[in-house]
């Protein structure tokens, strides 16, 4: 069975700590785990015997390095930014540099699409992770295309066929896998003695090594939205599951071997015209390399390689850096005074992130049961159908995060508003067209009232320097109109979609606030205000916030 790394199995995470990572090593030509380890705890992504940053660091050390609970997670996150090609280890197998496909994934606006096609990308075995594997397999990809087969997949289906088969290239051999495993189901039982048939063999444990593997393949298919889980169990496959598996079916599929089959002199093209293609897929403009875009397709045709078609084969994820310089140099990332240059034009190299220390929300479980009833009581129902769903509060986060990522503000400031119920404050939404009411959403409380704006992700996805002066807004008006009882140490708060990065004017212009007004504003991304809110439901208690309303800045929980 095919081995995957799983740090965890939220794609939206590991999307973030990577691209936070290289806010802060992107201007290292190379480093190492304990690089990796520093940069995460500058950014608050890993914590320790329950502290945090330095302190979780000093905790977290071992002289055995084997027993680091963070270096071996630093170890863990770098094997899945390498499956994916957007690091590559140098010269030794612990010392990497970031590729160019993973350039264009940290500066991507929509770093999601290039993602997908990295999902897709993964294919064994290759030259990037130095393992020699027994399978031929396009992981992902064959899941999906088996469960285009089957309408629906399973996390033991997926154990005992798409990612045990021995050579998914083979069309004979998969469309086997599949009726196999369709007539597992006819027959009690019949697919656990499959998979320990597989344990046995492999000499892998089935639960918890095997049942690891799959975390990110089946993540990934909810992720992407290539399948949907309706019930425990089951993904079934959706529309643009469908679209993605004809897609595959369509193209041409080159592995390892395919690629070193080719001539020595068609090589350069080959690299080129599929690592453009597959950036073109994922939305980026190809004009600056157009020319030679065309010139590497009329190279491959002449070869008698077709261009008709997509050929799925990713560059840096299957070929090791040493090949990748032999045979196009210009796709090494080349340092120059401070920036690098790449065939795709000349990108300034980002200054290093100023490392921002986050004030700290502290919540803590209560002893007081949460009600049932309420106005919230229909979104504690769905938190509790998730949770069963995933059984455990991090997946059921994502889901959550995931299910309401294109709301407009119709939906969203309720449910903002629901959230911290949950958390046991006494939240509102303001009514529209009250002129004396200018927040969206309202704490309310005897002495310390907080005015909350809100930004929907259909508004924007990122919370930008407009939410910010508008919780300037909001205080000034509080203080003046005395609508609600408050007082100017109290905080006003921001909740969007997303936190801003850590290059984004709303952290300087939170601390420009606060110097010329003494007035505090608060961030609270949504995926924060969720992980809470479930928590609570999980506990069945409410929550106590230590520090709300003296919060400024964008909150790290």
């Amino acid at each position: 069975m095919q081995r995957i790394p799983n740090p965890v199995s939220d794609l939206d995470i590991i999307l973030r700590v990577y691209r936070e990572i290289y806010e802060v090593l992107g201007q290292h030509r190379s480093f190492g785990l304990d690089d990796i380890s520093k940069a995460m705890i500058s950014r608050n992504n890993v914590t320790s015997q329950g502290a945090i940053g330095k302190e979780a660091l000093l905790r977290s050390t071992r002289e055995d390095r084997s027993r680091d609970p963070i270096y071996n997670q630093s170890k863990m996150y770098a094997e899945i930014f390498r499956t994916f090609g957007w690091m590559q280890s140098t010269s030794s197998k612990l010392t990497y540099e970031f590729s160019l496909l993973g350039e264009y994934v940290a500066l991507a606006k929509n770093p999601a699409a290039i993602l997908k096609e990295c999902l897709l990308g993964i294919a064994y075995p290759n030259e990037v992770l130095g393992v020699q594997s027994e399978q031929t397999v396009r992981v992902i990809a064959g899941i999906v295309l088996a469960m285009d087969g089957l309408g629906t997949i399973t996390r033991d289906e997926v154990m005992a066929g798409p990612m045990s088969i021995a050579d998914d290239s083979d069309p004979k051999a998969f469309k086997q896998m599949v009726l196999e495993i369709a007539d597992c189901r006819k027959t009690a039982g019949a697919l656990n003695t499959r998979i320990d048939e597989i344990s046995r063999r492999r000499k892998i444990s089935r639960s918890p090594t095997m049942e690891n593997y799959t975390r990110i393949p089946m993540a990934s298919l909810l992720w992407s939205g290539w399948g949907e889980k309706i019930g425990r169990k089951a993904i079934h496959i959706t529309d643009a599951g469908r679209l993605t598996a004809k897609r595959l079916r369509l193209s041409a599929d080159y592995r390892l071997n395919s690629f070193n089959a080719l001539s020595d002199e068609i090589k350069p093209s080959f690299i080129r015209w599929t690592f453009y293609s597959m950036l073109r897929r994922a939305g980026f403009n190809l004009d600056p390399v157009m020319e030679l875009f065309e010139f590497s397709k009329k190279e491959l045709e002449s070869h008698n390689i077709s261009t008709k078609q997509d050929i799925f084969f990713s560059p840096f994820q299957q070929l090791s850096q040493d090949t990748l310089a032999k045979w196009v140099p210009e796709l090494i990332r080349d340092f120059k005074d401070g920036s690098f240059v790449d065939d795709l034009g000349h990108v300034p190299a980002l200054a290093p992130a100023a490392e921002r220390e986050r004030p700290k929300l502290i919540f803590s479980i209560t002893d007081q049961d949460i009600e049932a009833s309420g106005t919230f009581a229909n979104l504690k129902n769905q938190i509790q159908e998730m949770l069963a769903i995933s059984g455990n509060i991090d997946d059921a986060v994502s889901m959550l995060f995931k299910k309401f990522s294109g709301e407009n503000k119709d939906i969203f400031y309720p449910l903002v508003a629901n959230l911290f119920s949950v958390l046991g404050l006494d939240c509102r939404v303001s009514r529209g067209g009250q002129n004396y009411e200018r927040a969206d959403a309202i704490i309310l409380d005897k002495e310390k009232s907080i005015p909350i704006e809100i930004k929907s992700p259909g508004e924007e996805t990122e919370i930008s320097v407009k939410g910010v002066r508008q919780a300037l807004e909001n205080k000034i008006i509080f203080l003046s109109r005395k609508s609600y009882p408050t007082d100017r140490e109290t905080t006003s708060l921001v909740v969007g979609f997303n936190p801003p990065n850590d290059r984004s004017e709303v952290h300087e212009l939170i601390d420009d606030i606060w110097n010329a007004f003494d007035i505090r504003v608060g961030v609270v991304d949504f995926r924060s205000l969720l992980m809470m809110a479930v928590s609570a439901i999980s506990s069945g208690k409410k929550i106590d916030i230590k520090n709300l309303g003296l919060l400024k800045g964008v909150i790290s929980v």
